[in-house]
């Protein structure tokens, strides 16, 4: 009578996410902890001294392999934190650089337009080349995947974007951007 181990069984067990697991470990770290670590009055009085001496060892292992599991969770966790944060960094750093060297008239156009509006939200041409450089930059989106289309003159397709929130931090928090494009 063995026991039978699916690949499709391991790959299932490696995408649990994150959170679960740590929740799980830590549940478990917490009671074997407990188990292993109270003092043996509080132990007599649950009736669990010759279940503590059958198998502390086995408990042992699973406290181990739990506080292992914890540690490495919230490592990782700390290095996505980090690398987040990098990676937004050089965002702001890259779009800054961009909106600051940008010569194009219809671009600063299309942004001071944005900036202007309550919801920072406009109807812009959808098969316009200035339209398409801003949403491949990240600088101003779709505000559904559902937008309604409308049609203009010449049979121009327009749809509503939005500037995304953090290109208005970093104008707001620039003096050179705000000066060029809050004018």
């Amino acid at each position: 009578m063995g026991v039978n181990i699916d690949s499709k069984d391991i790959v299932s067990l490696l995408n649990i996410p994150k959170r679960k697991i740590f929740i799980i470990s830590f549940t478990i770290m917490i009671f074997t902890g407990l188990f292993l670590f109270l003092p043996d009055s509080i132990i007599n009085k649950l009736f669990l001294d010759k279940t503590r001496n059958n198998i502390g060892a086995i408990l042992g292992i699973v406290f181990l392999i739990s506080v292992v599991l914890v540690i490495v969770i919230l490592l990782i966790c700390a290095f996505d934190f980090i690398t987040n944060k990098y990676k937004l960094k050089k965002l702001k750093k890259r779009i800054t650089k961009y909106l600051l060297e940008n010569k194009n008239e219809v671009i600063i156009q299309i942004i001071k337009e944005l900036l202007k509006e309550k919801d920072h939200t406009s109807p812009l041409p959808y098969n316009n080349g200035a339209t398409a450089e801003l949403t491949s930059r990240g600088i101003i989106s779709l505000t559904s995947a559902n937008n309604p289309v409308e049609f203009g003159d010449n049979n121009e397709m327009f749809t509503n974007y939005f500037l995304q929130p953090f290109i208005i931090e970093i104008i707001e928090n620039n003096e050179e951007l705000r000066k060029k494009y809050k004018k």
